[in-house]
């Protein structure tokens, strides 16, 4: 599948957004005026699809085959403006990046004063250590102890001891360098920075609906990302091995010539297009994945709880095949004798337009916007902003 949009207005100072994952991959051109709306100048979007499932490095030669082919077409139709001089953003979904909750130990005959360097520098040499071929994209302390003591800000103070509870976004190098070489084959001196999909889902969700308390799920082709979102931080994050293309694919795959015919069978069966036996027959087979699918996120609400009761507001992100069964199962799933809500769960579909809409003046496109497009544009503005 691919689509494409072109504002024919050149762009001022644009900045391109690579959101990569593990079905599609699309390109977002924005810019910014002085008031910092946005101005979309180009989407374009790949489908990663695959009827022959590709081993890790297969699909990441792949993603760059077509990330190539995305600038090299770009530059064919003479949008040169579009990102001959853009700042690039890239935002890796699954299976991308990997998180990672690390404890770091500092300890020393004397007493020392502890200042970010050094806690940069301890956080970056113990997850080398145990993470090799991994690169930091982002990290945040959770916690903080000198000399066994909780605090707050430890950095100006003294100890002899420093343990650091971390959580850190990280991607594979060879991921870094194969996605930077494929875009600096057409911008040769882009300035390539790194962010991940669920970070910039949750930011877009607090900056444009004000919300800081809420479940998030990302149902992608091949997997559903879960983050627990509270206060406005991400308390963890978690993935199910389940999505549009998977669930289509146990659906549909063995009466389907491939995953495009399954997805369309899928889609004709939500609008009951189907006929009548083959209507009857998925029903059933929907159930089973709904079995499937709770047996996996109930686990993971387990493993998410703490000591307080979970949100009830739950954000399916995407209009999506999965996130149609995703939002239809959790708010009408009977949670009672369960401890993660005292009511249930209130799930609200977003599309692109819910969060987009007032930064990009999408007016007759709202309806129709993509969500990923519309977190990248987000996610655009406040790269744009850190840059001034």
């Amino acid at each position: 599948m691919q689509f494409s949009f072109f504002n024919s207005k050149p762009a001022a100072s644009p900045i391109a957004v690579f959101s990569i994952e593990s079905g599609c991959i699309v390109l977002t051109i924005i810019d910014f005026d002085k008031d910092r709306k946005g101005e979309l100048v180009y989407i374009s979007r790949v489908s990663l699809e695959s009827d022959v499932k590709l081993a890790p490095q297969e699909l990441l030669r792949y993603a760059c085959q077509k990330i190539d082919g995305m600038l090299k077409r770009l530059f064919d139709e003479k949008h040169t403006y579009a990102i001959a001089r853009a700042k690039v953003l890239v935002i890796l979904g699954s299976p991308w990046h990997i998180s990672w909750s690390d404890k770091v130990l500092v300890k020393k005959e004397r007493n020392f004063r502890v200042t970010e360097n050094l806690i940069n520098d301890s956080i970056s040499e113990s997850f080398n250590t145990t993470h090799k071929g991994m690169i930091i994209l982002g990290k945040r302390i959770e916690s903080v102890k000198m000399n066994g003591y909780q605090m707050k800000n430890p950095t100006g103070k003294s100890t002899a001891s420093l343990e650091l509870d971390v959580y850190i976004e990280s991607a594979p190098s060879e991921v870094l360098v194969s996605v930077s070489e494929a875009i600096r084959k057409h911008i040769p001196h882009a300035s390539i920075s790194w962010s991940v999909y669920t970070f910039a889902a949750v930011s877009a969700i607090k900056e444009c609906l004000g919300v800081k308390d809420f479940l998030l799920v990302i149902p992608e082709h091949e997997v559903t990302e879960i983050a627990l979102v509270q206060n406005g931080i991400v308390q963890a994050e978690a993935s199910l091995p389940w999505g549009s293309s998977s669930l289509a694919r146990n659906l549909f795959g063995k009466k389907s010539s491939g995953i495009k015919e399954a997805i369309s069978k899928t889609k004709r069966f939500i609008t009951g297009t189907l006929s009548q036996k083959d209507q009857k027959s998925t029903s059933i087979a929907i159930e089973a994945e709904k079995k499937n699918f709770f047996l996996n996120f109930r686990n993971i609400l387990w493993q998410m709880n703490t000591s307080v009761l979970f949100p009830d507001t739950v954000f399916i992100a995407g209009k999506t095949i999965a996130g149609y069964f995703a939002a239809e199962w959790i708010k009408k799933e009977n949670y009672s004798g369960e401890t993660f809500t005292i009511g249930g769960f209130k799930c609200t579909v977003l599309g692109g337009g819910d969060i987009g809409d007032s930064l990009l003046r999408l007016k007759e496109m709202k309806s129709k916007f993509p969500f990923v497009s519309a977190v990248s544009a987000l996610a655009a503005k406040s790269f744009e902003m850190s840059l001034k």
